[in-house]
């Protein structure tokens, strides 16, 4: 959750407490249980810490990371 809301710019947090903290206040209390779950599972599939797969990413266009390197 961490890396990829903060890759695709919906935080600019470096403590997880932070960034779950901010993410519920962007999303709808009863969005919030699915988009952690799709965001951890992006995370594992696709946007991996060390080799992200961005040719897969369905979302690479948000991605600040790909953007830069």
């Amino acid at each position: 959750v961490q890396r990829v809301a903060n890759r695709i710019g919906l935080v600019a947090e470096k403590n997880p407490h932070k960034t779950e903290s901010a993410l519920k206040d962007l999303l709808p209390s009863q969005d919030w249980s699915l988009a952690h779950h799709l965001l951890i599972h992006h995370g594992r599939q696709v946007c991996k810490a060390r080799r992200p797969h961005c040719e897969d990413c369905r979302i690479a266009g948000l991605c600040e990371k790909r953007i830069s390197d």
